[in-house]
């Protein structure tokens, strides 16, 4: 059982390595889980601003350089 359940799980990472994502993909994915607006969709700015942008950074760092996300 527990081979059987590591080689389902070895197949899914494989799988989800094996996506594709481009650049806009990419930026979606970070407008939604990092946005840089508020609520009301007004511009983050200040502590907030430099906060969200550091998360995207540290985010989209393995997406740049990472060889699992290569090329």
């Amino acid at each position: 059982m527990v081979h059987t359940l590591a080689e389902d799980f070895a197949n899914e990472v494989a799988a989800l390595c094996a996506t594709d994502v481009n650049g806009r993909q990419w930026q979606q994915f970070l407008d939604q889980h990092v946005p840089r607006t508020d609520d009301a969709g007004k511009p983050l700015d200040g502590r907030s601003r430099t906060l969200a942008d550091a998360k995207r950074d540290h985010l989209t760092q393995p997406y740049r350089s990472d060889p699992r996300v290569a090329p």
